[in-house]
């Protein structure tokens, strides 16, 4: 999660490994994205997706919600980042100081906790699924 990212991305080499049914589902994108040191780029595309979050140790505790993930052709060694968007949608309280993320769900609040090498996703599925 990145508070500073006014939208949400999804590196091209996790796209690639999508269902081919999900990938066809790509728009156009329709506008370039700026960086914080001002460099503009155009993504692959624009993906709707939902995404599901879920309680590390406790998976009942678990919400979903669509987003729309701008894909981009980048090197990094994350999937994806979560942006301000997702971060409202979810109603999430990320802490870098406590490498965790909690998030209201039907059962109760939810934790995810980061490692340093392990994303704090859980799933991504077709919008329609």
């Amino acid at each position: 999660m990145d508070n500073g990212s006014s939208v949400d991305i999804m590196y091209e080499h996790y796209f690639r490994q999508l269902p081919a049914t999900t990938r066809r589902t790509i728009k156009p994108p329709i506008t370039a994205l700026s960086g914080f040191s001002g460099e503009s780029a155009w993504p692959i595309g624009i993906l709707d997706l939902r995404l599901e979050l879920k309680h590390n140790k406790d998976k009942i505790k678990k919400r979903s919600e669509s987003i729309e993930f701008y894909v981009v052709l980048s090197y990094s060694r994350y999937n994806a980042i979560l942006g301000r968007t997702s971060i409202q949608k979810f109603g999430a309280i990320p802490s870098t100081i406590h490498g965790m993320v909690q998030f209201p769900t039907e059962q109760g609040v939810a934790t995810l906790e980061s490692t340093p090498l392990v994303a704090l996703c859980a799933s991504v599925t077709d919008k329609g699924s």
